[in-house]
């Protein structure tokens, strides 16, 4: 651009354009600022679930723990207790086969048995007592069969005739309990719980990715994935991110829908300032014309002043003259009054014609 000559203002159509592209801009801005806030929602709501998870299994299995330790405190009570009042029994009387049998069952006892110091074992039911009798597992402690579903208690005997006393009793209640109580069964009754896909616990001595959340998508199921490393081990939990994928893709919809509106009404408004300037241009273009039309016009008038005044000066003298000819010449002959008659005629007519030409 050379000096002294300004810029071009730009048209109105093209800031029209451009204002509403500057817009849309905006917009996609925004709409990037609200999918990043959804995800740091579903980021920090499940992080936090998985967190509550731990903490919920954490307490269960203390509980559960608590549970156990008292039920087998109690039942370890109940049995030693039972075998206490057997020695008690022998050493008043030596017990038979069928007395320990009626224990038992006054009891509630699967058996009792009593096995000497020669390894033989005496007791009942004979139902119960054809199986291994011996004192081979610790002593003084509860010792379950899952397989039979019972609990065994080996008491010390008296060191004299009874090397210990074996005691017997249906576990299957205890056992069920364990099992509803256990972390397998609580994993699957999470897993159940609305909103929630599935919740794993690996094993300890693995740890979570550098994100410990993820979005995944398999046959058009959104599942928000937390790995969380807990004392237990790695704990996965997938939580239902039907929601959060509804949010995105109503989202989208809208942003779409909001930016294919704000593009056609700047396209339009766009349009008609262009044919509004366009119209403009035409009759700034028409009153241009017009100007130098008038301009050319008055520059004609002007020199055609110029002209009639320098030529209307010489008419006047010549006018004069003849007029004078014609009031002082007395000796004029008819020719030359017609002649000099002529003349003025000649000069009136070239008056006439300057007077239309002005």
């Amino acid at each position: 651009m050379t000096p002294g000559k300004s810029r071009l203002p730009l048209p109105s159509w093209v800031v029209n354009l451009a204002g509403f592209g500057l817009l849309i801009i905006l917009v996609l801005a925004a709409f990037l600022w609200q999918l990043a806030a959804i995800d740091q929602d579903l980021h920090r709501s499940t992080l936090d679930r998985a967190r509550m998870m731990a903490a919920v299994i954490e307490e269960h299995l203390a509980n559960a723990s608590q549970a156990e330790s008292a039920i087998d405190a109690a039942t370890t009570s109940f049995l030693r207790d039972t075998a206490r009042f057997v020695v008690y029994l022998n050493a008043v009387d030596p017990l038979q086969p069928e007395e320990l049998t009626a224990l038992a069952k006054e009891t509630g006892l699967l058996g009792i048995a009593l096995v000497r110091m020669d390894g033989q074992a005496i007791g009942g039911p004979d139902a119960w007592l054809p199986g291994q009798q011996d004192c081979s597992p610790a002593p003084d402690r509860l010792h379950y069969n899952r397989e039979q579903q019972t609990a065994l208690l080996l008491y010390p005997g008296d060191g004299a005739q009874i090397r210990c006393i074996r005691v017997e009793f249906d576990a299957r209640a205890i056992v069920r309990l364990r099992d509803k109580t256990a972390l397998p069964a609580l994993l699957t009754n999470l897993s159940r719980l609305p909103g929630i896909r599935y919740v794993r616990l690996d094993g300890a001595g693995q740890s979570p990715e550098q994100d410990p959340v993820r979005l995944l998508a398999e046959n058009g199921v959104a599942t928000a994935e937390a790995r969380l490393a807990t004392p237990l081990g790695l704990l996965t939990v997938g939580l239902d991110a039907a929601n959060h994928q509804s949010r995105l893709t109503q989202l989208r919809r809208q942003f779409i829908l909001f930016a294919a509106l704000l593009l056609g009404l700047g396209l339009f408004f766009s349009w008609l300032f262009y044919r509004r300037q366009q119209a403009d241009l035409a009759r700034t273009r028409s009153f241009e014309r017009i100007l130098a039309q008038e301009h050319e016009a008055a520059a004609l008038g002007r020199a055609t002043a110029t002209i009639a005044h320098e030529v209307r000066n010489p008419l006047n003298a010549i006018n004069m003259g003849l007029q004078r000819l014609h009031l002082e010449s007395a000796h004029l002959d008819a020719d030359q009054r017609a002649l000099i008659d002529a003349m003025e005629e000649a000069v009136r007519r070239a008056a006439a014609i300057i007077s239309e030409l002005q």
